[in-house]
């Protein structure tokens, strides 16, 4: 557990790195989408991370926890897509 805590602590400020970075450049309407894309990719990579070192290194487990394991980065990457989603279009006025 240890060693998952560490991996999670240490990918949170590149998430939110990223994720203000991208947020930002999405927001910029002088600048293409694909300047957005490699810290659009920094997020996933940031938010997936600790979770595929959890499920690598656990060993034989049930399906059911695999499955809930990935459920759970699903939901709370859409969530985390969505609200990136959300913040990113500009302000309508």
């Amino acid at each position: 557990p240890w060693w998952f805590l560490v991996l999670d602590v240490g990918t949170a400020p590149t998430y939110g790195v990223g994720q203000a970075m991208g947020v930002k450049l999405l927001r910029d309407e002088d600048r293409p989408v694909r300047d957005a894309l490699p810290w659009i990719a920094m997020v996933l990579v940031s938010f997936v991370a600790p979770y595929a070192y959890l499920l690598a290194q656990a060993g034989h487990l049930p399906p059911y926890v695999v499955w809930g394991v990935v459920a759970w980065m699903t939901v709370f990457g859409l969530l985390g897509g969505l609200r990136m989603a959300r913040e990113a279009r500009p302000a309508v006025t």
